[in-house]
């Protein structure tokens, strides 16, 4: 069995997006408690919707984390544990374009392509548009390039090209993670260049 890693920025936007709440999950030991236990005393929770964002960051943290294991059980357990997050904050906010991204970086992650390309277009279709999530949104969808229908692919050009203006730096890092992402990404603003 190949061991399936993170596209390349797939992980880094959650290192911005998380890092008040994750050592504060890492240093309460979340591992294999519920997330309301995994909280330190006093915190108190607002809504559903302070359930939901800890729930989806435990995922990202376990995602991290199965994606440095250097164990199979651990990788898979990590993975586990992040898809049962991601449906819990699912479950609370159906919503929510990053839970759904989180979902299909999971299922890719546990290589169920056709998984993650549904959860992939649900996030597409409920945030078209997320300035934070566009550039980990590219990435997954270039990992899935594969996978995907012309459609699909018509859509990760267009986000690469909306995104290009306000992002050109990220873009071309990008670029250099693979050859896929260098030749999808050129490729996507050369086309852009050319259309009067």
């Amino acid at each position: 069995m190949t061991t399936v890693k993170a596209p390349a920025a797939g992980l880094a936007f959650f290192y911005l997006a998380t890092l008040g709440l994750v050592s504060l999950l890492v240093a309460g030991g979340v591992a294999g408690l519920p997330i309301r236990q995994s909280l330190e005393p006093g915190m108190a929770f607002n809504d559903q919707f302070d359930t939901a964002r800890v729930a989806l960051h435990h995922a990202e943290t376990s995602l991290r984390i199965a994606n440095e294991a250097t164990s199979t059980p651990l990788r898979d357990d990590q993975i586990a544990s992040a898809e049962q997050a991601v449906a819990e904050s699912l479950r609370l906010r159906p919503l929510n374009p990053f839970a759904w991204h989180d979902l299909a970086l999971v299922r890719y992650m546990g290589d169920d392509l056709q998984g993650a390309v549904e959860a992939y277009d649900r996030s597409l279709a409920l945030g078209p548009y997320e300035e934070t999530l566009a550039l980990a949104r590219i990435d997954l969808g270039i990992a899935l390039w594969d996978a995907l229908d012309e459609t699909q692919r018509n859509v990760v050009r267009n986000q690469i090209v909306w995104l290009q203006p306000v992002a050109s730096d990220s873009l071309a890092v990008l670029a250099r993670s693979s050859t896929l992402h260098h030749a999808v990404i050129t490729s996507s603003l050369a086309v852009q260049q050319t259309v009067p």
